[in-house]
Order: structure tokens, then C-alpha cells, then sequence
């Protein structure tokens, strides 16, 4: 078995003030009937005083001897509105959504969850929006009365609201993960065709580990370390690009406009993970023009009503949308710019130029 230690997927994408994103999002999960670390993940996710809390199921189990209240209240009372428990709460919204996960289930746990918060809806499937990123907390759990297909009730309710989505970000999230390496095998009949409804990513917990993969065009990710006890097995998957059990943690997510950045941070705030998804199709503007040597090996990108002194930042997307490389700290030459591309396939790219004011952005084409 192969081990991964503290492998860092980094974006070479450095933020300026005019990119700052405006919610700060933690997604947790799995605390349940083995409450080894909750406090310690609760502390690092309080850090970032986060605007919204959503939870990837198993926030507590009724049969371990404890209710509700205190498994979760006693972490996260200052993010429940309305809040009746005995721990005392400052919170005047709620910020804290969970999906339900199986050990919610055991004993009377649903009737507790369903009485203990106010969710939107039917509050088992619901949507939440906070300034431009929605997320749809769906039930994966095979009791759930309004099935679990994709062409279910529940199926059919979220590929209407994802086809109405009026949201940069779409997110879906439940309990038992359609991909995953770890002890609990990936649940199948929740590979719905969550992309071609419209969804950018999905997460889930289940397995007490971390993991991120890449299944039909859009990413998933694993996120069940919340405080119960890791998984340490598991065997990675085709679809599996980045896998952690070391430790316990949380995902820190901020939206911008025309990015979402995901970061996996451990509860002694080791960055573990930073995983970038940027939206396509890039907006033209017609202040650049690009031009390709015969070779193919630099463009050379010329201006128009910009000032190139202003210039600062230089990126490439492929025609997904994703960042290929960047350039920093530059200056133009005679009104122009030359950027290497001899490490480029053949393909559609795009350059974004980066100025004091705005980005305008160009596309090119490589042959090889």
C-alpha cells in the first residue's frame, strides 16, 4: 500500500486584492459515536470565522450514549439559529447545514436531527445559497422515502434546481461518496450524471479520510474527518488524484467571480490540499491581440488601450478552464509581451492578462 505524506496540489495562482473572495466556507463532517478530535476541528474551522458551515453527515449517532446537543451544540452552538440547546449560541442566522449520514439514522437520530434544526424545505434535501455559490444537501441514505435514483422524487428535484441555477458555483453534497478508495466502497447508485445537470463539484463523507478525484468531468471530494477515528486503509482508485489519512482537519472553500479554491487544511493548520477550478469560457475582450511565432514556441501578445506599464499578471487556461501556467511580475517590451508556449500540446488556450484596473483575455490556438 502506498502512502501519501502531505502531498500539496498547488495552483501556481497567487491572489491580488481586486480577486478577494467574499465568503470564507468550511465543509466538515463525521464526528458520530467516536468523538476523538471534535474539538480540536472545530477550533480550526472557528478560525476562519466562517460564514457557513455545511456538514458531509454523521454529526452524531443517538445509540453512542449522547444526544444531538451534545455532539454538535457543544462545538457549533454560535452557528445554529434557532439554537435551543444548553450550550448558548450569539448566532442570530444559522450557518451550520448537514446532510444526514448514516448513524444519524440509528435509534431515534433522524427524529432528533429533523426537531434539532430548521432546514429549508423537507429539510432531508434542500438547497442553501450564500452570495454566489449554492449547495444542494441531498440524502443518499436508501430509506429516504423519495428514493435515491437518479430519476427518483429527490433526483428529479435537484436536476430542476441545478437547471435553474442562476449561481456561479453549484455544489452538491451528501453522506455516501459514488467515488472513493477507502474502507467503505464507492455506493454506485449515487453516480448520478451530477455534471451534465450542472453541478461543478460533489462531496461527500462516509470514509473518515480525505480524498479528491476526478469522475465524469467535474471533482469530487471525501471529506470525512471531522473527529471520529481515521480510516487508515484503503486502495486508490483510477478516479483518485490526492489521498490523506494522517490526520483530522476541514476544508476551507472561498468563491471568487471567475474561480473557487478548495483548501484541506489539518487541525494543527497544515495547508495538506489546495485544489483551483476556474470557469470557462474565459470572457474576450479586444484590448490584446496574440501572436504566434512559426515555431509555435512564444506568442507574443500586443496592446490596445491599455497601458502595459500597468501590467502585473499573466495566465493560461486550457479550454476547460483550467490554469496552466502564470507569469508574474513582468514587463512589457515595446508595447508587447512574450510568453513561452513550447511546452504547450496542440489545443485551444487562452491568455488573461492582468492589469491595474481589469483582465482582458485572448484566445490561441496551438498545432503541433
Amino acid at each position: 500500500m502506498i502512502r501519501i505524506y502531505k502531498k500539496i496540489f498547488l495552483s501556481v495562482l497567487f491572489f491580488n486584492a481586486a480577486m478577494l473572495h467574499s465568503q470564507n466556507i468550511a465543509v466538515v463532517g463525521d464526528f458520530e459515536n467516536t468523538p476523538v478530535r471534535v474539538d480540536s476541528v472545530a477550533m480550526l474551522v472557528k478560525s476562519w470565522n466562517p460564514d457557513l458551515i455545511v456538514l458531509t453527515g454523521d454529526i452524531f449517532d443517538a445509540t453512542a450514549g449522547s444526544t444531538i446537543d451534545t455532539m454538535v451544540g457543544k462545538y457549533y452552538s454560535d452557528y445554529i439559529f434557532p439554537y435551543n440547546g444548553v450550550f448558548g449560541s450569539t448566532a442570530t442566522v444559522n450557518k451550520f447545514y448537514s446532510c444526514i449520514g448514516n448513524h444519524v439514522l440509528n435509534g431515534n437520530g433522524l427524529t432528533q436531527f429533523l426537531d434539532y434544526f430548521t432546514y429549508p424545505g423537507n429539510e432531508r434535501y434542500y438547497k442553501v445559497e450564500i452570495g454566489n455559490v449554492s449547495f444542494y444537501i441531498i440524502n443518499s441514505n436508501p430509506s429516504e422515502i423519495d428514493g435515491v435514483a437518479d430519476t427518483s422524487v429527490q433526483g428529479l428535484w435537484l436536476k430542476n434546481e441545478l437547471s435553474m441555477a442562476d449561481s456561479n458555483w453549484n455544489i452538491v453534497v451528501f453522506h455516501h461518496p459514488p467515488y472513493t478508495s477507502g474502507a467503505h466502497p464507492s455506493l454506485t447508485y449515487m453516480r448520478w450524471p451530477f455534471g451534465a445537470w450542472g453541478a461543478d463539484v460533489v462531496i461527500n463523507g462516509h470514509n473518515h479520510q480525505y480524498e479528491r478525484l476526478s469522475a465524469e468531468g467535474i471533482t469530487y471530494f471525501v471529506n470525512g474527518t471531522g473527529g471520529a477515528a481515521l480510516y487508515s486503509t484503503y486502495t486508490q482508485i483510477p478516479e483518485s488524484q490526492f489521498i490523506y489519512t494522517e490526520c483530522w482537519g476541514a476544508q476551507l472553500v472561498q468563491p471568487y467571480a471567475d474561480s473557487i479554491v478548495f483548501s484541506f487544511y489539518n487541525i494543527r493548520d497544515s495547508l495538506i490540499d489546495r485544489y483551483v477550478i476556474h470557469k470557462n469560457p474565459l470572457s474576450i475582450e479586444n484590448h490584446i491581440k496574440v501572436f504566434s511565432d512559426i515555431l509555435q514556441n512564444h506568442i507574443e501578445i500586443g496592446f490596445s488601450g491599455i497601458n502595459p506599464g500597468n501590467i502585473y499578471n499573466v495566465e493560461v487556461y486550457d479550454i476547460q478552464g483550467r490554469l496552466i501556467k502564470s507569469k508574474q511580475n513582468i514587463k512589457p517590451e515595446n508595447n508587447k509581451l512574450s510568453v513561452s508556449i513550447s511546452d504547450l500540446i496542440s489545443g485551444i488556450y487562452f491568455i488573461k492578462v492582468f492589469d491595474k484596473a481589469t483582465h482582458n483575455s485572448a484566445k490561441f490556438i496551438v498545432s503541433r
